[in-house]
């Protein structure tokens, strides 16, 4: 009996990649727009100084989770497609 693992894999790299953008997103446009509203400068440093550490390091986790997932023998690599992608879309290209 074999796993069906691509769809673990594809939801897996889904996942990392909603992570990251949603810490992102909430960050820059729901936290640190109230806390510097509410808060004085010192006080909104030493959140940002707490939360920062935190933020990263999910960031980094998920970052490492997605190339990890996304890391496997296959014809191309992710990073090699998403290069690839790059160029076609620098140069105008719109692919297949």
């Amino acid at each position: 009996m074999s796993l069906p693992i691509e769809p673990v894999i594809q939801y897996l790299h889904a996942l990392a990649v909603a992570v990251l953008l949603g810490k992102v997103v909430l960050l820059s446009f729901v936290v640190a727009p109230i806390l510097a509203k509410n808060l004085e400068r010192e006080p909104f440093g030493k959140v940002v100084r707490r939360l920062f550490p935190a933020y990263y390091a999910l960031g980094d986790g998920r970052g490492c989770g997605g190339i990890v997932v996304c890391d496997r023998p296959r014809s191309h690599s992710c990073a090699q497609s998403f290069i690839a992608g790059l160029r076609r879309d620098v140069a105008g290209d719109p692919g297949d």
